[in-house]
């Protein structure tokens, strides 16, 4: 599990899964046969505890080094940003 902003808010990061659903084919003539659209999703955990997958683009992960640093220091310091 990772630390990030989803859609602008705290989270924690669950993992990536493969979303899939049915296309159906295309009424028209010289259309699509249908089959499946599959996507990538992240499901993420939110501080009041709810659970929910969205698209990928809306993940900022913000525990890098440099982040986790400056926590232990706030910590240590009982300072908020």
């Amino acid at each position: 599990m990772r630390l990030c902003k989803a859609d602008g808010k705290n989270a924690i990061f669950h993992g990536f899964f493969q979303h899939a659903k049915p296309v159906p084919p295309s009424a028209m003539r010289g259309g699509d046969n249908g089959g499946q659209l599959m996507f990538p999703v992240a499901v993420v955990e939110f501080e009041d505890g709810k659970v929910t997958w969205m698209s990928v683009e809306y993940i900022v992960f913000y525990d890098n080094e440099e982040t986790l640093m400056l926590k232990k220091l706030m910590e240590a310091n009982k300072c908020s940003a």
